[in-house]
């Protein structure tokens, strides 16, 4: 069936190539070794072009252009090991001091945000929280009514502590209402 199949195939090659007729197989006998072969033909020629397919092969294949390739194999290369080799102390201070002043700065820390900003996010907060201590009163009643002590009273410290917090919380949402109303 493949053999059918790869000659079917060979068939269709020469006869959209432009020859009728296929070429003869290639003797397989020493009795055929006589017989005329025919020369490969000879392979096109690209036309000659200054267009690199590199960058925009690195691109569709890769995601990344040389530029982050680069700079990728910057950050990655190894550094010289360091261990075990002994260096005078002048040249390790000049390569650590060297290495502190190529460290990027501290990140800044970000804005808190408008008021409207943060009032969502306090909100958000508090709905994290009501849901916490629902789970915390249904594990304190699980615990009263299956009689484990340890566990109730391990859920009443938790549940005594995130009450605490509610307060402040609403307290703190209050007063991001106030200074979001203006707005």
């Amino acid at each position: 069936m493949i053999g059918a199949l790869a000659l079917a195939g060979l068939a269709l090659f020469w006869r959209f190539r432009g020859n009728d007729a296929p070429p003869p197989l290639a003797p397989t006998s020493p009795a055929d070794a006589g017989a005329p072969t025919f020369a490969e033909p000879t392979p096109l020629e690209a036309p000659t072009t200054t267009y690199d397919p590199e960058p925009l092969a690195r691109l569709l294949l890769d995601g990344s252009t040389a530029a982050e390739a680069e700079q990728a194999a910057a950050i990655y290369a190894p550094e010289p090991p360091t261990r075990g080799v002994e260096e005078p102390e002048e040249v390790a201070r000049e390569r650590m001091e060297a290495a502190a002043a190529a460290a990027a700065a501290e990140p800044v820390a970000r804005a808190p945000g408008t008021p409207a900003q943060q009032l969502r996010q306090a909100t958000f907060w508090r709905g994290l929280l009501d849901s916490r201590l629902d789970a915390m009163r249904e594990a304190l009643r699980e615990a009263e009514a299956s009689g484990d002590a340890q566990a109730a009273e391990r859920s009443r410290r938790l549940l005594a502590r995130l009450e605490g917090q509610r307060p402040a919380l609403d307290e703190r949402i209050e007063a991001l209402r106030r200074e979001a109303e203006p707005e």
